[in-house]
C-alpha cells in the first residue's frame, strides 16, 4: 500500500465524521528499522491535542515485531527438527564446491596456456614488470578470463605456477 493509498484510506475514513485531520505524519523509515521517529512525533500530537492516531495499516507498525516472531519461530522448527535427528542443508553441498573449484581452476589453467605465448612474446621485446605486461596486453586488447581490462595481479597469476 503505497502513501497515497494509506492517505485516501485515512481520508476516507474520516470522511462523514464529526472529526478533523489535525495533523498528519508520513515515516518514511522501513518497518526494518525501529528509528520511528514520525510516530513519536504523531504520538505527542494525540496527546497534546487529545487526538486518536489513525494508522492506514497496523501492519506498517508491526512488521519489525511480525519479523522477530517469524524468526523465533522458524529457529525453533529447525531446533525440532536437529533434536529428532534431521540433516538440515544439502549433505552434498561439499562435494559440489569442490568439482566448482576444479573446474574453476581448469579453466583458469586452460585460459592461463592461451595467453602465456602472447606474454611471453612481450617479455622477449624486454617487458619484463607485470605493470608493463598488463599495459601490452590492454593495448592490444586482450582480454582478462573476465572480460576486463589487465592488471600486474591477472599478470602475476597467469606467470604463477598452479598450487604454488
Amino acid at each position: 500500500m503505497g502513501l497515497d493509498a494509506q492517505r485516501k484510506a485515512v481520508l476516507d475514513y474520516l470522511n462523514g465524521g464529526s472529526w478533523e485531520l489535525v495533523q498528519e505524519f508520513v515515516e518514511i523509515e522501513s518497518g526494518k528499522h525501529s528509528d520511528w521517529t514520525e510516530l513519536a512525533k504523531a504520538l505527542a500530537a494525540c496527546r497534546k491535542h487529545k487526538a486518536k492516531l489513525v494508522i492506514a495499516k497496523l501492519d506498517r507498525l508491526s512488521r519489525n515485531h511480525e519479523r522477530e516472531m517469524i524468526s523465533e519461530r522458524s529457529k525453533a522448527a529447525l531446533a525440532a527438527a536437529r533434536a529428532r535427528g534431521n540433516v538440515l542443508g544439502n549433505p552434498r553441498l561439499a562435494d559440489a564446491a569442490q568439482r566448482g573449484r576444479e573446474a574453476g581452476a581448469a579453466n583458469a589453467r586452460r585460459f592461463a596456456a592461451n595467453v602465456l605465448p602472447i606474454i611471453e612474446e612481450i617479455e622477449r621485446s624486454g617487458v619484463t614488470s607485470h605493470n608493463a605486461i598488463a599495459a601490452k596486453l590492454n593495448e592490444r586488447n586482450v582480454k582478462t578470463a573476465r572480460g576486463g581490462r589487465w592488471t600486474h595481479v591477472q599478470v602475476g597469476a597467469v606467470l604463477r605456477p598452479f598450487g604454488a
